[in-house]
C-alpha cells in the first residue's frame, strides 16, 4: 500500500505560517505594551522626584522663576503620563484584538491536523486490514494446497470402516 500523503498538507503548511505570523505580531504588541509601561512607570517615577523637590525648593525659599520651571516640567511630565495611558490603553486594546486572531489562526491550524491524524489513522488501520487480509490468502493457500490429494486417490478421512 502507498504512503501516507495528506492531500491539504499544502493548506496546513500555510494555516501553519499564517499562525506563526499572527503570533509573532501578537509578540510585537506584547513588547511595545511593555515597554510603554515600563516609559509611564520612569516618567511616574521623575514626576513623583521633580514634586519632591519642588516642594523642597517652595520652603527653602527658592525663587519665582525655578519654581516656575519645576511647575512646567512637572506639567510637561502629567502630559506625557496622560498621552502613555491613553497609548498603554490602545496597546492594550490592540494586544486582544491580536489575540483573538491569533487563537483563530491557531483553531484553523488545529482542524487541519486534527484530520490529518485522523486520516493518517484511517490509512494506517487499511494497512493493517490489508496486510493481515494477504496473510490470511497466505495461509488458507498454504492449507488448501496440502489438502489436495492426487485424482484418484482416496483421503483417508474418506475411506469407510
Amino acid at each position: 500500500m502507498k504512503r501516507f500523503a495528506f492531500k491539504l498538507e499544502s493548506v496546513l503548511r500555510h494555516r501553519a505560517s499564517v499562525e506563526e505570523v499572527e503570533r509573532s505580531k501578537l509578540a510585537a504588541l506584547q513588547m511595545r505594551l511593555q515597554s510603554d509601561v515600563r516609559a509611564l512607570e520612569s516618567v511616574e517615577t521623575q514626576l513623583a522626584a521633580s514634586l519632591e523637590e519642588l516642594g523642597r525648593r517652595q520652603v527653602d525659599g527658592a525663587d519665582s522663576r525655578d519654581i516656575a520651571l519645576f511647575q512646567r516640567f512637572a506639567d510637561r511630565l502629567r502630559r506625557r503620563s496622560s498621552e502613555l495611558r491613553t497609548t498603554i490603553d490602545r496597546s492594550r486594546s490592540d494586544v486582544a484584538k491580536q489575540q483573538t486572531v491569533v487563537l483563530e489562526a491557531a483553531r484553523a491550524t488545529k482542524v487541519l491536523d486534527t484530520l490529518k491524524a485522523k486520516q493518517a489513522k484511517e490509512h494506517r488501520v487499511s494497512a493493517e486490514k490489508l496486510e493481515q487480509k494477504n496473510v490470511d490468502e497466505m495461509v488458507v493457500a498454504r492449507f488448501a494446497g496440502r489438502e489436495e490429494t492426487p485424482v484418484g486417490t482416496v483421503r483417508p478421512s474418506e475411506t469407510q470402516d
